[in-house]
């Protein structure tokens, strides 16, 4: 299976672990700027707390359908969501170009 990577001079990286973990961290505030734990939201949409977790972390991918319904209870569309996950996206290659002290853990296993 071949994964898109990208090139920062020194370091590869997978641009999808990239866009997972940025996903899940949009959505991990998300949720917690609605005042709603990871147990609350897994409630409502019929997940485990530990799913949820997984998929803030970007240790899993979010199924569409999941992303969508989840958008739907914080009344987000999916522009205004995946404006954030693009400037996320931007500001953490400029870390990780710029930055010594970066720990992101989907640099874990990536070649440097």
């Amino acid at each position: 299976m071949d994964i898109n990577i990208f090139s920062l001079n020194y370091d590869y990286i997978s641009e999808r672990k990239m866009l997972q973990y940025s996903i899940g961290y949009e959505l991990s505030l998300l949720r917690q700027r609605n005042s709603m734990t990871g147990s609350e939201l897994g409630k409502r949409i019929n997940i485990s707390q530990q799913q949820i977790s997984r998929y803030e972390r970007g240790l899993n991918k979010v199924p569409i359908d999941i992303l969508i319904y989840v958008l739907s209870i914080f009344d987000v569309s999916i522009s205004e969501f995946f404006e954030k996950v693009s400037k996320r996206i931007i500001t953490l290659k400029y870390k990780i170009k710029y930055e010594t002290d970066h720990n992101f853990p989907f640099l874990e296993n990536c070649p440097h």
